[in-house]
Formats: C-alpha cells, sequence, structure tokens
C-alpha cells in the first residue's frame, strides 16, 4: 500500500511564509500537472482531502485530471492555529517566543492561543488516517492536505516521532508518495 500525501494548492500566504491555519484562501494557481504525474501510478479511486475549499479545490483539479472522485474527510481539518493564522514564523518567533521554541523542541505540548492543543490535533489525524486510509489495505491512498496536517500524516504514517513537525510543515510542498509503516512499528 502507497500513500500520497498531497499539498494544497499554493496560496499567497504560503508563498509569503505565513501560517495558514484553517483561514479560507484562493488557489494562486491550479497548474498541477506534475502533482498528477506524482500520483497518477497509483491505483486510486478516490482522493480523500480535508473538509475546507482549498483542500476540496486542489483535490477536485487532481480528481478531475486523473478521471476519479474525491470525498472530504472532516476529521482531516487543518489544526486551528487561532491568534496564530496569518503570522510568518519571524512574527510567531517575535510575539510568542516561548510557545515558538517549544513547536521545535516539543510540539505537541504547544496550545495555540484560541486554537487547537497540537496534541490533540495529532490523535484526531491518526483517527481519521487509520479509519479511512489504513483501513484500505492493497489499495494505495492519495490525501490533500494543508501543511500542518500533511506534515503530522506523514510522521504518523512513518512512524516518526513529531518532533520535526513544524519544519517539515514550512518544506513539503508537492506531492510525498509514501509506503506506511505497520502499526506495531508505530
Amino acid at each position: 500500500m502507497k500513500v500520497a500525501l498531497v499539498p494544497t494548492l499554493p496560496t499567497a500566504w504560503r508563498r509569503a511564509g505565513r501560517l495558514l491555519g484553517r483561514a479560507e484562501l484562493s488557489p494562486e494557481s491550479e497548474d498541477c500537472e506534475a502533482w498528477v504525474a506524482a500520483i497518477e501510478p497509483l491505483r486510486l479511486s478516490t482522493i480523500l482531502h480535508g473538509p475546507d475549499e482549498l483542500s476540496a479545490r486542489t483535490a477536485a483539479v487532481l480528481a478531475g485530471e486523473l478521471g476519479i472522485g474525491t470525498r472530504a474527510v472532516p476529521e482531516l481539518a487543518e489544526v486551528d492555529l487561532g491568534l496564530w493564522s496569518g503570522l510568518t514564523d519571524a512574527e510567531l518567533r517575535s510575539r510568542f517566543s516561548r510557545a515558538h521554541r517549544s513547536l521545535r523542541d516539543d510540539p505537541l505540548r504547544v496550545h495555540p492561543p484560541g486554537g487547537e492543543p497540537l496534541e490533540q490535533a495529532a490523535e484526531r489525524i491518526e483517527q481519521a488516517l487509520r479509519r479511512h486510509v489504513l483501513r484500505r489495505r492493497g489499495t494505495d491512498a492519495a490525501v490533500v492536505l494543508r501543511p500542518l496536517v500533511l506534515a503530522m500524516a506523514r510522521c504518523i504514517l512513518l512512524g516518526e516521532p513529531l518532533t520535526d513537525l513544524w519544519a517539515s510543515a514550512a518544506h513539503i510542498d508537492s506531492p510525498v508518495v509514501i509506503e506506511p509503516q505497520p502499526a506495531g512499528k508505530r
């Protein structure tokens, strides 16, 4: 089984290095021909995606090119970053220096003001992946996600610690095709 973790289409906020959170944004471009080529070899019948408009739009563009359907999974919503939504990493470091250090050292202990605790988000994402992706043994899957949830899903599926979560969330700009580790190895 292979899973393609697909980022949402590029936005002005993402290009500027701003945290998306759950803000509704329009894509700057719908050109994802290279992304289609990356996931086309998988045996897909549906592309799963988060419940927001940007994830749904990205999935629809890909699915249209591949001739398959899409399905929203509400539990795959982006982490609610509360007051941090829209901030750059530098602004976050300046305004919330202690939390910024924690994001790099122990991200699951962080609770953005007015947002969702990252530990709870990670539990929600892991349960959703088990229910909607891993249960499909033998069938490849593609999931369109916003940056932080995509980084969490990658770590969870590979059985890696979430300590590099913050750095990897900023650097996944194209589909990542992985083979999930068996549950015992996570």
